[in-house]
Protein backbone atom coordinates (compact mmCIF):
# COMPACT_ATOMS: atom_id res chain seq x y z
CA UNK A 1 0.00 0.00 0.00
CA UNK A 2 2.79 2.40 0.83
CA UNK A 3 4.48 1.57 -2.47
CA UNK A 4 1.41 2.60 -4.47
CA UNK A 5 1.16 5.91 -2.69
CA UNK A 6 4.72 6.77 -3.53
CA UNK A 7 4.22 5.97 -7.21
CA UNK A 8 1.09 8.11 -7.38
CA UNK A 9 2.87 11.09 -5.86
CA UNK A 10 5.84 10.66 -8.19
CA UNK A 11 3.56 10.56 -11.20
CA UNK A 12 1.78 13.72 -10.02
CA UNK A 13 5.04 15.71 -9.78
CA UNK A 14 6.16 14.42 -13.18
CA UNK A 15 2.88 15.58 -14.73
CA UNK A 16 3.20 19.00 -13.12
CA UNK A 17 6.75 19.39 -14.41
CA UNK A 18 5.68 18.55 -17.98
CA UNK A 19 2.85 21.10 -17.85
CA UNK A 20 5.20 23.87 -16.66
CA UNK A 21 7.74 23.07 -19.33
CA UNK A 22 5.00 23.21 -21.92
CA UNK A 23 3.98 26.68 -20.78
CA UNK A 24 7.52 28.00 -21.03
CA UNK A 25 7.84 26.77 -24.60
CA UNK A 26 4.63 28.57 -25.57
CA UNK A 27 5.92 32.02 -24.34
CA UNK A 28 6.66 34.37 -27.26
CA UNK A 29 10.30 34.93 -27.96
CA UNK A 30 11.74 38.23 -29.18
CA UNK A 31 13.41 41.50 -28.10
CA UNK A 32 11.60 43.53 -25.40
CA UNK A 33 10.42 47.07 -26.24
CA UNK A 34 12.00 50.21 -24.73
CA UNK A 35 10.88 51.10 -21.21
CA UNK A 36 8.61 54.11 -20.91
CA UNK A 37 9.37 56.78 -18.25
CA UNK A 38 7.52 59.98 -17.42
CA UNK A 39 9.69 63.11 -17.80
CA UNK A 40 9.28 65.78 -15.11
CA UNK A 41 10.84 69.24 -15.13
CA UNK A 42 12.31 70.17 -11.74
CA UNK A 43 11.75 73.88 -11.00
CA UNK A 44 14.56 75.98 -9.55
CA UNK A 45 13.70 77.76 -6.32
CA UNK A 46 15.56 79.71 -3.65
CA UNK A 47 15.13 77.98 -0.32
CA UNK A 48 15.69 79.85 2.92
CA UNK A 49 16.75 77.82 5.93
CA UNK A 50 15.88 78.70 9.50
CA UNK A 51 17.69 77.84 12.70
CA UNK A 52 16.11 78.05 16.15
CA UNK A 53 17.94 78.95 19.35
CA UNK A 54 16.65 79.01 22.94
CA UNK A 55 16.38 82.61 24.17
CA UNK A 56 15.93 84.41 27.47
CA UNK A 57 13.74 87.51 27.53
CA UNK A 58 14.44 90.61 29.63
CA UNK A 59 12.96 94.09 29.74
CA UNK A 60 15.11 96.92 28.45
CA UNK A 61 15.29 98.09 32.07
CA UNK A 62 15.38 95.64 34.98
CA UNK A 63 15.79 97.74 38.10
CA UNK A 64 16.34 95.94 41.39
CA UNK A 65 14.48 97.43 44.34
CA UNK A 66 16.62 97.42 47.50
CA UNK A 67 16.43 98.92 50.96
CA UNK A 68 18.75 101.82 51.80
CA UNK A 69 18.34 101.32 55.54
CA UNK A 70 17.91 98.33 57.82
CA UNK A 71 14.50 97.50 59.20
CA UNK A 72 11.55 95.15 59.25
CA UNK A 73 8.99 95.32 56.45
CA UNK A 74 5.71 96.59 57.86
CA UNK A 75 3.71 96.93 54.63
CA UNK A 76 3.89 95.60 51.05
CA UNK A 77 1.94 98.13 49.00
CA UNK A 78 1.95 96.42 45.58
CA UNK A 79 1.42 92.98 44.12
CA UNK A 80 3.42 91.00 41.60
CA UNK A 81 2.72 91.83 37.97
CA UNK A 82 1.25 95.27 38.70
CA UNK A 83 2.25 98.30 36.67
CA UNK A 84 3.83 101.03 38.79
CA UNK A 85 5.19 104.50 38.15
CA UNK A 86 8.49 106.00 39.11
CA UNK A 87 8.31 107.28 42.69
CA UNK A 88 5.33 105.11 43.63
CA UNK A 89 5.46 103.59 47.13
CA UNK A 90 6.23 99.87 47.10
CA UNK A 91 7.28 98.92 50.66
CA UNK A 92 7.34 100.44 54.12
CA UNK A 93 9.91 99.69 56.81
CA UNK A 94 9.73 100.14 60.55
CA UNK A 95 11.26 103.51 61.54
CA UNK A 96 10.32 103.85 65.22
CA UNK A 97 13.93 103.94 66.43
CA UNK A 98 14.83 106.46 63.75
CA UNK A 99 11.96 108.68 64.86
CA UNK A 100 13.37 108.65 68.38
CA UNK A 101 16.81 109.49 67.06
CA UNK A 102 15.30 112.33 65.05
CA UNK A 103 13.71 113.80 68.18
CA UNK A 104 17.05 113.74 70.01
CA UNK A 105 18.84 115.25 67.00
CA UNK A 106 16.23 118.01 66.76
CA UNK A 107 16.81 118.85 70.41
CA UNK A 108 20.56 119.14 69.74
CA UNK A 109 19.81 121.54 66.91
CA UNK A 110 17.69 123.68 69.19
CA UNK A 111 20.40 123.79 71.86
CA UNK A 112 23.04 124.75 69.31
CA UNK A 113 20.77 127.43 67.89
CA UNK A 114 20.20 128.92 71.34
CA UNK A 115 23.97 129.04 71.87
CA UNK A 116 24.50 130.89 68.61
CA UNK A 117 21.71 133.34 69.35
CA UNK A 118 23.22 134.01 72.78
CA UNK A 119 26.70 134.70 71.46
CA UNK A 120 25.74 136.98 68.58
CA UNK A 121 24.97 140.12 70.66
CA UNK A 122 28.05 139.52 72.79
CA UNK A 123 30.25 139.49 69.73
CA UNK A 124 28.56 142.61 68.37
CA UNK A 125 29.40 144.39 71.64
CA UNK A 126 32.96 143.02 71.52
CA UNK A 127 32.42 141.28 74.84
CA UNK A 128 33.66 137.96 73.48
CA UNK A 129 35.76 136.91 70.53
CA UNK A 130 34.11 136.11 67.24
CA UNK A 131 35.96 132.78 67.35
CA UNK A 132 33.53 131.56 69.99
CA UNK A 133 30.61 132.48 67.77
CA UNK A 134 32.10 130.69 64.76
CA UNK A 135 32.69 127.62 66.90
CA UNK A 136 29.06 127.71 68.03
CA UNK A 137 27.90 128.06 64.41
CA UNK A 138 29.98 125.04 63.44
CA UNK A 139 28.36 122.98 66.17
CA UNK A 140 24.96 124.14 64.96
CA UNK A 141 25.79 123.04 61.44
CA UNK A 142 26.91 119.63 62.66
CA UNK A 143 23.69 119.22 64.65
CA UNK A 144 21.62 120.14 61.59
CA UNK A 145 23.53 117.68 59.39
CA UNK A 146 22.98 114.87 61.88
CA UNK A 147 19.28 115.71 62.06
CA UNK A 148 18.91 115.89 58.26
CA UNK A 149 20.69 112.55 57.90
CA UNK A 150 18.25 110.89 60.26
CA UNK A 151 15.28 112.48 58.48
CA UNK A 152 16.64 111.17 55.17
CA UNK A 153 16.87 107.67 56.63
CA UNK A 154 13.30 107.94 57.85
CA UNK A 155 12.24 108.88 54.33
CA UNK A 156 14.13 105.82 53.04
CA UNK A 157 11.76 103.80 55.20
CA UNK A 158 9.28 104.19 52.35
CA UNK A 159 10.80 102.31 49.40
CA UNK A 160 9.70 103.70 46.05
CA UNK A 161 9.83 102.42 42.50
CA UNK A 162 12.94 103.65 40.67
CA UNK A 163 11.34 103.43 37.20
CA UNK A 164 8.04 102.98 35.39
CA UNK A 165 7.38 99.32 34.76
CA UNK A 166 5.95 96.06 36.00
CA UNK A 167 6.63 94.52 39.40
CA UNK A 168 8.34 91.14 39.30
CA UNK A 169 8.56 88.46 41.95
CA UNK A 170 8.33 89.87 45.49
CA UNK A 171 11.04 88.01 47.39
CA UNK A 172 10.41 89.35 50.90
CA UNK A 173 7.14 89.99 52.65
CA UNK A 174 5.80 91.66 55.79
CA UNK A 175 7.90 90.93 58.86
CA UNK A 176 11.11 90.20 56.98
CA UNK A 177 14.28 92.02 58.05
CA UNK A 178 16.07 93.82 55.23
CA UNK A 179 19.21 95.90 54.96
CA UNK A 180 21.34 97.59 52.29
CA UNK A 181 23.66 94.56 52.34
CA UNK A 182 20.92 92.00 51.66
CA UNK A 183 21.92 89.76 48.76
CA UNK A 184 18.38 89.37 47.47
CA UNK A 185 16.45 92.43 46.22
CA UNK A 186 12.95 93.09 47.47
CA UNK A 187 11.68 92.87 43.89
CA UNK A 188 12.54 93.95 40.36
CA UNK A 189 10.69 96.53 38.29
CA UNK A 190 10.96 95.88 34.56
CA UNK A 191 10.23 98.24 31.71
CA UNK A 192 8.95 96.15 28.79
CA UNK A 193 8.01 98.69 26.13
CA UNK A 194 10.86 96.86 24.42
CA UNK A 195 12.40 93.55 25.38
CA UNK A 196 15.79 91.99 24.79
CA UNK A 197 16.09 88.39 23.61
CA UNK A 198 19.46 86.83 24.42
CA UNK A 199 20.51 83.67 22.59
CA UNK A 200 23.79 81.84 22.07
CA UNK A 201 25.44 80.36 18.99
CA UNK A 202 28.11 77.68 19.14
CA UNK A 203 31.53 78.29 17.64
CA UNK A 204 30.81 76.33 14.47
CA UNK A 205 27.62 78.26 13.69
CA UNK A 206 29.31 81.52 14.60
CA UNK A 207 32.22 80.81 12.24
CA UNK A 208 29.78 79.99 9.44
CA UNK A 209 27.96 83.23 10.19
CA UNK A 210 31.18 85.25 9.93
CA UNK A 211 32.11 83.61 6.64
CA UNK A 212 28.70 83.88 4.97
CA UNK A 213 27.29 87.19 6.25
CA UNK A 214 27.75 90.30 4.13
CA UNK A 215 30.11 93.02 5.33
CA UNK A 216 33.70 93.21 6.46
CA UNK A 217 33.31 94.13 10.14
CA UNK A 218 30.95 92.74 12.78
CA UNK A 219 29.01 96.00 12.72
CA UNK A 220 28.54 95.75 8.95
CA UNK A 221 27.45 92.12 9.19
CA UNK A 222 24.86 93.00 11.83
CA UNK A 223 23.37 95.65 9.53
CA UNK A 224 22.75 93.08 6.78
CA UNK A 225 21.24 90.45 9.07
CA UNK A 226 17.58 89.59 8.41
CA UNK A 227 14.84 90.14 10.94
CA UNK A 228 14.37 87.45 13.57
CA UNK A 229 11.18 85.83 14.82
CA UNK A 230 10.35 85.16 18.44
CA UNK A 231 8.53 81.86 18.97
CA UNK A 232 6.46 81.98 22.15
CA UNK A 233 6.14 79.10 24.60
CA UNK A 234 2.81 78.02 23.05
CA UNK A 235 4.44 77.63 19.63
CA UNK A 236 2.97 80.78 18.08
CA UNK A 237 5.08 83.56 16.58
CA UNK A 238 5.24 86.95 18.25
CA UNK A 239 3.47 89.42 15.97
CA UNK A 240 6.44 91.76 15.54
CA UNK A 241 9.84 90.95 14.10
CA UNK A 242 13.02 91.62 16.04
CA UNK A 243 16.38 93.07 15.10
CA UNK A 244 19.77 91.77 16.18
CA UNK A 245 21.51 94.74 17.77
CA UNK A 246 24.76 93.42 19.14
CA UNK A 247 27.02 90.37 19.27
CA UNK A 248 29.39 89.58 22.09
CA UNK A 249 32.26 88.26 19.99
CA UNK A 250 34.07 86.78 23.00
CA UNK A 251 33.58 83.04 23.19
CA UNK A 252 32.34 81.79 26.55
CA UNK A 253 35.12 79.55 27.86
CA UNK A 254 32.66 77.31 29.75
CA UNK A 255 30.01 76.81 27.06
CA UNK A 256 32.00 77.51 23.89
CA UNK A 257 29.27 79.85 22.63
CA UNK A 258 28.82 83.45 21.53
CA UNK A 259 25.91 85.56 22.78
CA UNK A 260 23.62 87.56 20.48
CA UNK A 261 21.10 90.19 21.58
CA UNK A 262 17.96 90.98 19.62
CA UNK A 263 15.42 93.66 20.48
CA UNK A 264 11.65 93.35 20.03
Amino acid sequence: MKKNNLQLISSFFLLALLVNCGKKEEAPQGPAGPAQFEVTTIPLKTVTGYTSYPASIEGIINSEVRAKISGYITDVLVDEGKHVYRGQDLFKLETQLLNQDASAAKANVNVAQVEVDKLKPLVEKNIISSVQLESAKAKLQQARSAYNSIIANINYGVIKSPVDGYVGLINLRKGALVSPTSQEPLTTVSQISKVYAYFSMNEKDYLNFLQNAKGKTIEDKIKFLPKVTLVLVNGSDYEKKGTIETINSQVNAKTGSVTFRAVF
